[in-house]
């Protein structure tokens, strides 16, 4: 007796019920969640309400060395990628943007539209990851995407994302002024990540009212002093050039990492 394989495997893909396929597509980056509607039909727009948006294409990257012209062509493909699936994207709210790739301040426009597109959908969790696959220059922050001076449904310059927790940026400017914005205006902030930042020099946190429990600060070439002060951190972790390091008053701390580059 000869058994369809195939027709068991197919039958039993269409018996998943569409929680149980939408926590599988959580766990894909978004293009490949996408295509699977050409799997099954009934998965076809499935994606579009998933509310963790994952746009990791640094796997394409690892093909590319130097190559300019391939490199120019896998941004255009991403690009589009990121532009189709917000555009179709029709649930109320995001949970998680990811955006990895090779990415920089020539393209501000196109990503300021995408973080606005994520602060009206009430995002909690941002990360920007753009790698540098072009200019190989460890503290070469001159390209680095400038993070936008109004996030705001107003329109005035503000930057304000209300249901916003964790924001993890890896080679994008951030200045002093906006950081502040941040925790003034991003009241459930837990978690700050800022790696690569051309424009930090100073900070000054401090304040009970904070929400913020985790703070990390990692090879911002101009950081010249860092003071913290006054409100519940948890764990603060440092990699970077030599400054002046402020801590007082910080009873929750449990971790503190702080490794100087000469």
């Amino acid at each position: 007796m000869e058994v369809d394989e195939g027709s068991d495997s197919k039958d039993f893909i269409t018996e998943l019920s569409d929680d149980i396929v939408a926590m599988i597509l959580c766990l894909l980056p978004i293009k490949y969640a996408v295509v699977t509607g050409s799997v099954c039909k009934k998965w076809r727009f499935l994606w579009r309400n998933l509310r963790k948006l994952n746009f990791d294409g640094t796997g394409d990257l690892t093909r590319i060395s130097r190559d300019w012209r391939l490199l120019n062509r896998k941004r255009q493909m991403y690009v589009y990628q990121v532009n189709d699936v917000i555009g179709s994207y029709n649930h109320p709210m995001v949970e998680e943007l990811r955006i990895h790739f090779d990415l920089d301040n020539d393209h501000r426009t196109l990503i300021d539209g995408w973080l606005k597109f994520a602060v009206k959908k009430k995002v909690e969790t941002i990360e920007l990851y753009f790698v540098d696959n072009e200019h190989h220059t460890r503290f070469l922050t001159t390209y680095n995407y400038n993070f936008p001076l109004s996030l705001s449904h107003r329109n005035d310059a503000v930057v304000e994302i209300p249901s916003l927790k964790k924001l993890y940026l890896k080679n994008v400017n951030v200045t002093e002024e906006i950081l502040e914005q941040f925790l003034t205006n991003s009241p459930h902030l837990e978690t700050i990540s800022i790696h690569g930042s051309g424009y930090l020099t100073k900070i000054r946190v401090s304040g009970r009212p904070l929400n913020l429990k985790h703070f990390e600060i990692d090879e911002c070439p101009m950081m010249s002093s860092i003071h913290l002060s006054d409100f519940d951190l948890v764990s603060f972790v440092y990699k970077g050039q030599p400054m002046n390091l402020n801590l007082a008053n910080l009873p929750n701390l449990r971790k503190l990492i702080c490794s100087f580059i000469l």
